[in-house]
């Protein structure tokens, strides 16, 4: 999955919890993707599935309200893929 596709599926996707399970799968690809070709981005979104992913299911797990931790794991996705993109270093 390529950046472009990458941006184009959280600008679709973004606007409802229930696509949680989807943007995982292809936040999946997008890491298989990004290893297959030496991406910069690689490290980046192995650290959105690490962190922002475990955030959102505890939260879901708890109970609580889980909108912040969706909004969090797309944000963080999306910082990425804009960071990389205009090639601002870390």
């Amino acid at each position: 999955m390529t950046p472009e596709e990458q941006k184009q599926l959280l600008r679709d996707k973004r606007g409802a919890e229930g696509n949680f399970d989807e943007l995982v799968a292809s936040l999946q690809k997008a890491i298989e993707h990004a290893e297959s070709v030496n991406s910069p981005q690689t490290d980046g979104l192995k650290e959105i599935m690490s962190r922002q992913v475990p955030k959102y299911k505890a939260a879901k797990e708890n109970g609580g309200t889980t909108w912040p931790e969706f909004e969090q794991f797309v944000s963080a996705w999306e910082k990425l893929l804009i960071k990389k993109a205009d090639h601002i270093p870390d």
